[in-house]
């Protein structure tokens, strides 16, 4: 335990110095646009996820209903 947290005491100023934060690279307008852009794909994925599940369940229906005639 003692080693531990005597190599993060020594390692950690280290690491601090070299990480820098996404916006700080890319800049804020651009961090902002892949954010709304990753907020966007992930709501048209779910969706699309959601009137995939829609329509097998209408198929199912359809199907169910087909063989019963």
């Amino acid at each position: 335990m003692i080693a531990i947290i005597s190599c993060s005491k020594i390692l950690l100023p280290k690491m601090k110095s070299k990480m820098v934060m996404c916006h700080e690279k890319i800049g804020w307008t651009r961090a902002v646009y892949l954010v709304a852009w990753a907020i966007a794909i992930s709501i048209i994925l779910g969706a699309v996820g959601r009137l995939a599940i829609n329509l097998a369940k209408a198929y199912a229906i359809m199907k169910k209903a087909n063989h019963k005639g």
